[in-house]
């Protein structure tokens, strides 16, 4: 190894004992979790000075004649880190908290085994399917929905592409499962939600709690995206990404319930404008329906079967005096029907 090398190697030993302190120093904050994954997933020399690092930190805290046979020069960058970081505390401070380096030093041992999978699903207009992660976590996707997962010893990333999926997340709190649009990104805490892309994102939570935020673009393309904006938000309510922020609203279990209505089969409706029902059905089916101008705003009440147009269209003209024709192109065009006589 050349000069150039040696220095960078002793940087990162510096840095890996640096993370082994603060670690042990408390929970991290968002941003000191984002440095530290991204640290953690730059190299496999990373991974390797950190998990060494972190067993020396537990063999220090084993007691002192373990602590001499741990390798000298990562003990001595430890105990350097933690003089540095905790000036005053006496060597029995720094032997209490090893269990955490340990646990997160074993995590990293275990993930540079693991084969990590990436996976691409896309539904078609009008299908739904659930997917099994590979993870053990599940997500339904909705009509006309792109999901692509890449897991990493860092994350499980999921992009969601395009549509709706509703995720349950397995539990493992040391293996942050996040999933990104664009640019934000929702990161479960044991949990379950539902994410919808449209004309703007959506998430409703409906067991636990998860973390929402706003991603900002750095400068160096090798650095790691920053939150610049973020909220927690608990189960029994929407987060809106709207351009000045988030919008964080409680919902009701029935409202829930009727936004989640597509994955037991059904679509439902509790006064929505007949101009919004429209664009809804228009994910699930081809079928193009045009409205007259003086109908947009007619109040829709009712359950109908996903992607059954014909059907929703059959209700309206029997229940509130809609008519309907069809065009040479397939487009359907709804109207009121004029009076008799």
């Amino acid at each position: 190894m050349n000069e150039p090398d040696d220095r960078q190697g002793a940087t990162i030993k510096d840095e890996a004992a640096a993370w082994v302190v603060k670690l042990n120093a408390g929970p991290l904050s968002g941003d000191d979790a984002y440095d530290f994954e991204h640290w953690l997933h730059l190299s496999d020399e990373h991974r390797r000075e950190f998990a060494a690092h972190a067993r020396v930190w537990q063999r220090a805290g084993s007691g002192a004649e373990r602590a001499r046979d741990a390798e000298p020069i990562a003990l001595g960058g430890v105990i350097a880190a933690w003089a540095r970081i905790h000036p005053v505390r006496a060597w029995c401070g720094f032997a209490a908290t090893c269990a955490l380096a340990l646990a997160v030093g074993l995590l990293v041992e275990r993930n540079a085994s693991t084969t990590f999978e990436s996976l691409a699903v896309e539904t078609g207009i009008g299908q739904s399917e659930r997917v099994e992660l590979p993870d053990g976590s599940t997500v339904q996707l909705n009509t006309d929905t792109r999901i692509v997962a890449d897991y990493s010893r860092a994350e499980r990333a999921v992009r969601l592409e395009k549509g709706e999926g509703h995720f349950v997340v397995a539990d493992d709190g040391s293996w942050p499962f996040r999933v990104y649009t664009a640019d934000q990104m929702i990161e479960a805490v044991g949990t379950a939600f539902r994410v919808l892309v449209g004309e703007q994102t959506e998430v409703i939570v409906t067991e636990g709690r998860v973390r929402v935020a706003v991603l900002e673009t750095p400068v160096d393309p090798q650095a790691g995206r920053v939150a610049r904006i973020d909220a927690i938000v608990h189960a029994g309510r929407n987060a809106v990404f709207r351009r000045d922020g988030i919008l964080v609203e409680p919902l009701a279990m029935a409202e829930i319930d009727r936004r989640l209505s597509w994955q037991t089969g059904g679509l439902s409706f509790d006064g929505e404008p007949l101009a919004s029902v429209v664009r809804e059905f228009a994910r699930y089916n081809a079928t193009r329906i045009v409205l007259a101008d003086d109908i947009r705003g007619l109040k829709v009440l009712g359950w109908f079967p996903v992607g059954d147009t014909a059907r929703f269209i059959q209700a309206l003209e029997d229940n509130v005096g809609i008519a309907s024709r069809t065009d040479a192109e397939g487009s359907v065009h709804l109207y009121r029907e004029p009076p008799l006589g």
